[in-house]
């Protein structure tokens, strides 16, 4: 996206017509052509927040996922309706642990997933994904541990729904200098597929 000195992290939602969204002094905002932005979820906490990954359905609106804070801070979850409005609050995603990753945020027909990195002091980076059904935000997360190889960094995921059912997750894997780029399809309870 182009910059605009009203907002950091600015995203377009390609949507009709489309919304471009980011954040500001006051909140997550949308951006209104020729007039100040309109606030969709006011506070202050949106500092150092990661570029906003979303989710387009054609029933229920957008969901939007993005990291508050700098690696210490949280994931956040919520829906906006077709017209950018909030669908309800901003959620925090548990994810139990101290260090967090950009999310990424797909929805199939019947789920929402919300996925990204993770680490605990002296840990290294592993997947975590949260689930709710569509058109709500998730907000309780689990390892994947069974997907990713055990010991080894796993970081910035990417996951989109499959118009078969399920989603694929693509991900890096290794050590810094030497990673490797990893796929793999999820059934809609995020159990591995495939190879």
């Amino acid at each position: 996206d182009r910059d605009d000195p009203r907002l950091q992290s600015v995203r377009t939602i390609p949507s009709s017509p489309p919304l471009r969204v980011g954040t500001s002094y006051f909140g997550f905002v949308r951006i209104n052509d020729n007039s100040n932005p309109t606030v969709i979820w006011p506070g202050a906490r949106f500092d150092g927040i990661s570029e906003p990954s979303f989710a387009i359905t054609d029933r229920d609106g957008y969901g939007i996922t993005f990291r508050a804070g700098r690696g210490s801070g949280d994931v956040l979850a919520g829906w906006l309706t077709k017209s950018g409005t909030a669908d309800g609050d901003l959620g925090r995603v548990d994810a139990g642990a101290r260090e967090v990753g950009a999310p990424s945020m797909a929805a199939s027909d019947k789920k929402v997933v919300v996925v990204f990195a993770a680490r605990g002091p002296g840990e290294p980076w592993h997947l975590r994904a949260a689930s709710a059904p569509r058109g709500k935000a998730p907000t309780l997360s689990r390892e994947l541990a069974p997907i990713q190889s055990g010991g080894a960094d796993a970081l910035a995921p990417v996951v989109l729904a499959l118009p078969s059912g399920g989603f694929l997750l693509q991900w890096l894997e290794g050590p810094a200098g030497a990673r490797r780029v990893m796929a793999r399809t999820v059934d809609d309870a995020l159990r591995p597929q495939g190879v």
